[in-house]
């Protein structure tokens, strides 16, 4: 019974490793294959279980309700006339021939194998197609022109719904995701740049409109500039009444008559105008309900209302709709005044994010104006409030005020905020301020959840670092500029990923801690320093705002911001700081941490290769973290804790096992006497393995795969072109003691022999060691020269550093034996995996 059970535990443990190993393997690949498709399946929490659904004859009666109902924009407007009187001398856009340079461009910013639509074809084909470009770009060109032979497919789209709340028996329930054809949002991509150029140089699109905007901050600028008006308001003691405006499934409500109309007011070209025209047409879409029983499909539905979303043009296109809605507010002459100190530099009544609308005035009967204004344009294109999400809030004096709601006719009431509540605009929860403390608390709460999903998974130490740096770093990034973090918050929220590292073993708590943000390829570990990544935002937000005062608004705002915002506009540029540069001086000055700096900044370290495994990242995050601290020598050895942290229940610091000299890390990895019996050898062996297997296929005597922990060589491998021995005595006529180096090397037909030795010494070592070995085996070349009449005997020493260190000679001789440079990594990982095993083995 007792033998089963230890059989059964041993099963158990097996399987258990299997799995994990089977775990990391996956994760890894469908990290690598589809990082973003890894982040959404992190938190299966999130996710929506579809229990009761809707039949597909419900989902297309409900979106057919939104998306084929033909209405009409009000083509009698007053404000329209005046729109197009405005315009009336703009020149109509020129130059809109398609060529395979437009294509070429339009292509290379497209993701390689971002969802295709009907046509089932990846962006990648065309990328990697170069061939097909010009045929390609004449087709377009043709079908531009001749709008009635775009082929069907081109303009059909598939839709994906997916559920927004747990009540998923209601279509309404459901968020739609369109993939179009890959063609037609090629297409698209080249009429945006074409019409964008247009406006741009026109300056038809108001300032206040920040989406689809090149070379802007987009969210950022517009809370930075909300930010400004509010903190005037309060600190000047002043009135301020404002509204939120929030569409209803805005960009499904407006028409396609107006669409066209807009493009026609804004002198886009005429042939452009036909070419869209028609396309609309044939916008059609059929619905997708996937769920873990079925898959619900629909029958095509007509888009008869409603831009077609998921190509780049739908968001230029409906900004371009409501760029006459903000030109109407620019023009009422009502606003919040920006005065610095008792001079008004500049008005403001509104900002604009794509569908994201704020208004501003002075007082609640100007705001109600305002409101009014947006109220006629919407109606007269058909395009109604949120009401749910529309807000008032009002202030005087720079305090917050109760106020009635807003009736604002056939829409409903916009009710007013209390002092408590909170709106999320843009991403930010404000109220007559942004509410930093919950902001920050949230952010940082999310940042650590991020965190600690990804530790969970079974990654590589380099996808771990980059998980880190692009899922959870960046919940924190939006908010550099707009909420005020100080020093003390930032330097807790970097202490914060080193705590979390170390929780789960990536990490030593001793560790060197400016090598956890220094580049890989530099010595450290990589991840983005949340300080130096603060002040990066914060000088780039800066600069934007200063690089554009020649616009009377923005030299408006950053005359007002003294203190207003993070970025203190109005104060002059701080001097610049290289953090980079700064911790490369505070990791060398260390006096422990140091000494492997020092060791690497000698003229025989190559540092670029010596790097090469954390530029890689292929060991495991806790090996990878142990490594890094052997290196910082503060593994807890006797020596370091007895003199370092001076633990007082330590009596000898000698080394538990030989008790000869003091046991210090250097000692344990490549001094110990009694390790040299079996744990240096196995390590050496394993070094010599690679080498060897590399030569035999090197010289075609053998073509094994097997890894090197698998490998045995053979004492003697030949062929008509070399011979090559492993381990083996040479036969001399005069007595020589070093007769045996670790692999010998015979080119028979140009008469050159190699003898190849391995040494893995301490990195402060490896000089010394060097020459040793060329001095050691310069009796034996001179021998087997006169002996076996050869050209050449050359003495290759391989050494490499028990952490990996890599000295220049290393990388020439493996050059000089024709092995490739890939295989440095190997040797790299090897004696790194060994050197840990023997350290954690001493340790226990």
């Amino acid at each position: 019974m007792d033998t089963l059970k230890q059989k059964l535990a041993a099963y158990s443990a097996r399987l258990k490793r299997y799995r994990t190993s089977a775990q990391r393997k996956e994760d890894n690949r469908n990290f690598q294959n589809n990082e973003k498709g890894f982040y959404r399946n992190l938190n299966d929490r999130t996710e929506i279980n579809i229990v009761d659904y809707p039949s597909a004859e419900e989902i297309s009666e409900f979106w057919k309700g939104i998306w084929s109902q033909d209405e009409k924009h009000n083509e009698e407007a007053e404000w329209i006339k005046k729109e197009t009187d405005k315009y009336t001398n703009t020149p109509q856009q020129s130059n809109i021939n398609i060529t395979e340079t437009d294509l070429k461009e339009t292509i290379a910013k497209t993701h390689n194998w971002k969802a295709p639509g009907a046509d089932k074809i990846h962006n990648y084909w065309y990328k990697y197609f170069p061939s097909i470009h010009k045929q390609l770009a004449k087709c377009i060109e043709h079908i531009i022109n001749n709008p009635e032979e775009v082929p069907k497919f081109i303009t059909e789209g598939t839709t994906y719904i997916i559920p927004k709340n747990e009540e998923t028996s209601n279509p309404a329930n459901y968020r739609p995701i369109t993939c179009l054809s890959t063609l037609y949002k090629i297409i698209t991509s080249v009429i945006t740049t074409k019409i964008y150029t247009h406006l741009d140089e026109n300056q038809i699109m108001t300032e206040e409109q920040k989406g689809c905007r090149k070379h802007s901050q987009g969210c950022k600028e517009q809370l930075t500039i909300d930010t400004i008006i509010l903190k005037q308001a309060e600190h000047n003691q002043r009135n301020l009444h404002m509204c939120y405006i929030d569409y209803q499934k805005a960009f499904d409500s407006i028409p396609h008559s107006w669409l066209i109309q807009v493009l026609q007011i804004y002198k886009i070209h005429p042939r452009l105008i036909r070419f869209l025209s028609q396309t609309m047409k044939t916008w059609r879409t059929k619905i997708i309900l996937s769920t873990s029983k079925t898959k619900i499909e629909t029958e095509e539905i007509n888009i008869t209302t409603g831009i077609y979303q998921g190509d780049s043009l739908s968001a230029l296109w409906f900004c371009l709709a409501l760029n006459p809605l903000s030109n109407a507010l620019n023009n009422s002459q009502i606003g919040f005044q920006l005065k610095h100190q008792k001079e008004v530099l500049n008005t403001i009544s509104h900002l604009f994010y794509v569908d994201d609308l704020k208004l501003y005035a002075p007082s609640k009967p100007k705001l109600e104006q305002l409101i009014h204004t947006v109220e006629e344009i919407s109606n007269d294109i058909h395009m109604k409030f949120g009401l749910n999400k529309c807000k008032t809030l009002h202030m005087e004096k720079g305090k917050w005020i109760a106020s009635e709601n807003i009736e604002i006719g056939t829409q409903g009431i916009i009710e007013s905020m209390t002092v408590t509540e909170t709106y999320k605009y843009l991403g930010v929860k404000q109220n007559t301020r942004i509410d930093m403390k919950n902001v920050k608390a949230h952010l940082t709460e999310t940042f650590k959840n991020r965190i600690t999903d990804i530790l969970k998974t079974h990654l590589n130490s380099k996808n771990i670092t980059k998980a880190i740096n692009t899922y959870a770093i960046p919940t924190l990034t939006y908010s550099f500029g707009i909420i005020n973090w100080t020093k003390t918050d930032l330097e807790k929220l970097n202490r914060t990923l080193r705590i979390l590292l170390t929780k789960h073993c990536n990490h030593h708590p001793k560790a060197c801690v400016q090598r956890v943000t220094i580049p890989r390829q530099q010595g450290g570990r990589g991840f983005l320093d949340i300080e130096e990544l603060h002040y990066n935002q914060i000088e780039r937000l800066r600069k934007h705002f200063i690089d554009k005062t020649e616009n009377p608004f923005f030299r408006a705002i950053v005359r007002i911001d003294t203190k207003h915002t993070p970025l203190q506009l109005a104060k002059p540029p701080s001097p610049e700081i290289n953090f980079l540069n700064q911790k490369h001086r505070e990791w060398e000055s260390k006096e422990i941490h140091g000494r492997y700096k020092n060791t690497i900044n000698q003229e025989h370290i190559d540092k670029q290769k010596t790097f090469e495994w954390l530029k890689k990242g292929q060991l495991f995050p806790e090996t990878e973290g142990f490594v890094i601290a052997i290196q910082d020598q503060t593994v807890p050895t006797r020596n370091y804790r007895k003199y370092i942290i001076k633990e007082q229940d330590i009596g000898s610091d000698k080394c538990r096992k030989c008790n000869q000299q003091p046991e210090t890390i250097e000692h344990i990895i490549c001094g110990c006497p009694i390790l040299a019996g079996k744990e240096y050898t196995d390590r050496h062996n394993n070094m010599a393995k690679i080498i060897h297997s590399e030569l035999t296929k090197i010289h075609n005597i053998t073509k094994t795969t097997e890894p090197y922990f698998i490998y045995k060589p053979q004492s003697v491998l030949e062929n008509n072109d070399c011979k090559i021995y492993w381990d083996n005595p040479i036969i001399t006529d005069k007595t020589i003691i070093a007769n045996r180096p670790d692999i010998t090397l015979t080119d028979k037909r140009n008469s050159i022999t190699y003898l190849i030795d391995i040494a893995i010494p301490g990195d402060h070592n490896i000089e010394k060691k060097y020459k040793e070995k060329m001095e050691k085996y310069a009796p034996l070349a001179e021998e087997i020269k006169r002996i076996w009449n050869q050209e050449k005997v050359i003495i290759i020493p391989l050494i490499i550093g028990a952490t990996g260190t890599t000295p220049k000679t290393l990388t020439s001789h493996l050059q000089d034996l024709n092995i490739p440079s890939y295989i440095l990594h190997n040797i790299q990982k090897a004696t790194i995996i060994n050197t840990c095993s023997i350290v954690r083995r001493f340790l226990q």
